[in-house]
C-alpha cells in the first residue's frame, strides 16, 4: 500500500489573508488529518486501539473521506459525554478507489466518494459504531448527496479484524468529478494500483474556482459556497454538468501536474 501525496498545511492560505478564517482552513484541509493507525476516539482527544479490542456488537460504518478523522468525528459528536468511545480500524476496499464527488459540502469542500476501479485496494477507515452513535452519524450526512446502505459484494478486508461482511457505507449520490476523462481520486488517501488522476483539495478547489467564477478569489468564492445555500446548490449542479475539471488534461497518480 503507498503512501498517500503529503501536501503542506494551509497551502493556498496567504490567498485569505494573514488571520486564516477556521472555514477556510477547514475547506482546503480536507479529509484531514486520516491517521492510517487504529484509534479510540474520545471528545477530549484520541489514543491507540488496544491489542485486545474486539468489536462486541457495534456496527462496522466504512469512513472514505474524512470521517476516519478526529477532528471531523469531534465536531459530528460535539456535545456528547466524555466517556464516549468511537474505535477506528484501517481497512482495504477492493478494485475500489476515493474518488471526489461532484458537489461542494456545506463547509466548502468537495468531498469524496467511492468508486469502482479495477485493480486497485483503496486505504479507508472504519468506524465501529453503537446504534445511538450511527444514528447521530446519519443525521451529519446530507442525505441530498449521500445515501446509507450496505456494501454488499464488496470486498472489505480490516487490517485488525479481518475480513467483514456487509458494512454500512454512506453512497455518494453524485457522479465523480473527473480530470482528462477519469474519476479523479484523492491523493491524501492511500491506495495500491491506483494509475488514473489524482489530486490534493486545494488543486481541486482552485480548479473548481477557474471554470466556474475564473474572476473570483479562491477565498472568495468559496466563502460564498459555505454561506449561502443556493450559491452551493447552483455550483454544485454546474461543477457535475462540467463532466470533466480539465479536459485533455492529467494529474499523475501521486497528485502532481
Amino acid at each position: 500500500m503507498s503512501d498517500p501525496a503529503s501536501r503542506p498545511p494551509a497551502c493556498a492560505g496567504a490567498e485569505a489573508g494573514a488571520g486564516v478564517a477556521d472555514w477556510y482552513v477547514r475547506a482546503l484541509g480536507y479529509p484531514y488529518d486520516v491517521g492510517r493507525t487504529p484509534l479510540l476516539f474520545r471528545p477530549g482527544g484520541t489514543a491507540p486501539l488496544p491489542d485486545d479490542w474486539s468489536p462486541g456488537g457495534r456496527v462496522p460504518v466504512m469512513a472514505v473521506g474524512s470521517n476516519r478523522a478526529a477532528g471531523q468525528l469531534a465536531r459530528k459528536f460535539a456535545g456528547w459525554p466524555a466517556d464516549t468511545e468511537i474505535p477506528v480500524t484501517v481497512a482495504e476496499v477492493v478494485d475500489h478507489d476515493v474518488v471526489y464527488s461532484a458537489h461542494f459540502a456545506s463547509y466548502g469542500a468537495v468531498p469524496a466518494r467511492l468508486a469502482q476501479a479495477p485493480g486497485v485496494r483503496v486505504e479507508v477507515g472504519i468506524t465501529w459504531l453503537t446504534p445511538a452513535q450511527l444514528d447521530r452519524m446519519h443525521k451529519t450526512e446530507g442525505t441530498a448527496n449521500y445515501a446509507f446502505q450496505l456494501t454488499g459484494e464488496i470486498e472489505v478486508v480490516d487490517r485488525r479484524v479481518g475480513r467483514l461482511g456487509p458494512v454500512g457505507h454512506y453512497a455518494g449520490k453524485h457522479p465523480p468529478l473527473r480530470m482528462g476523462g477519469a474519476p479523479l481520486a484523492l491523493a491524501a488517501i492511500a491506495a495500491e494500483g491506483r494509475r488514473g488522476p489524482a489530486a490534493h483539495q486545494d488543486t481541486v478547489l482552485g480548479l473548481a474556482r477557474d471554470r466556474l467564477d475564473p474572476q473570483a478569489e479562491l477565498a472568495a468564492f468559496l466563502r460564498r459556497i459555505v454561506e449561502d445555500d443556493a450559491v452551493r446548490g447552483r455550483l454544485s449542479r454546474q461543477l457535475r454538468a462540467l463532466g470533466d475539471l480539465l479536459p485533455g488534461h492529467d494529474l499523475v497518480p501521486d497528485g502532481t501536474p
